[in-house]
């Protein structure tokens, strides 16, 4: 647990060895698009995550590399923990021009000028105090609104929604966004047929 009294981590202790970290926010951004990478072994992922993260010194040993880049993940990158099963609000990627807009809005950081200088703990804490009124919070919370159940009074509320929703979605998996599209055209199906039962009636 950190407080305002620590400095953010920069040294890792492994195996008898001393590691020195390099967590600004961009390098930990770019590990996330490295795991993300479908061209590269999960070995050739460990190695290249560990070359942004710590450098040259890196172990050459495959299990030793394995266990360096899991506790480095556990203990200074994975520090915010999220509900099991919750809705994804943000992407860092897919999200990034309204990441900028929002620090910049917020605290007049200008992130491309904290390239290798803002550590990832830092970032994380500014990113979570971010402000409701920056339109990256209006989007997280519109991607995580739920959508209410139908009443003979809510129809057009709920295509506003449906539609708000479909708009700001995260692109996903092929597979998982036709389940997702399917999803939505079903309920925008089931919205207008109720608001056009409401005028018949």
């Amino acid at each position: 647990m950190w407080t305002l009294y620590d400095r953010w981590p920069r040294w890792c202790r492994f195996d008898n060895g001393r590691y020195r970290l390099h967590l600004s926010f961009d390098r930990v951004l770019r590990v996330f698009d490295i795991q993300n990478d479908e061209m590269l072994t999960d070995a050739e992922k460990v190695d290249t995550a560990l070359y942004v993260l710590i450098g040259r010194k890196r172990p050459k040993d495959t299990k030793k590399a394995e266990k360096l880049y899991s506790l480095i993940c556990k203990t200074y990158i994975d520090v915010v923990k999220s509900k099991p099963n919750a809705e994804r609000s943000l992407d860092f990627k897919q999200d990034a021009p309204y990441i900028y807009a929002a620090f910049y809005q917020c605290y007049g950081i200008d992130l491309e000028k904290q390239i290798g200088k803002l550590h990832w703990w830092a970032f994380l804490h500014l990113f979570r105090g971010l402000a409701d009124d920056t339109r990256m919070m209006q989007i997280a919370r519109i991607r995580t609104m739920p959508i209410p159940r139908p009443t003979k009074y809510n129809a057009e509320e709920r295509i506003r929604i449906i539609r708000a929703k479909a708009e700001h979605r995260l692109q996903t998996s092929e597979e998982e966004t036709q389940m997702r599209m399917a999803q939505a055209w079903n309920k925008l199906a089931d919205a207008m047929k109720s608001m056009a039962n409401d005028k018949d009636g």
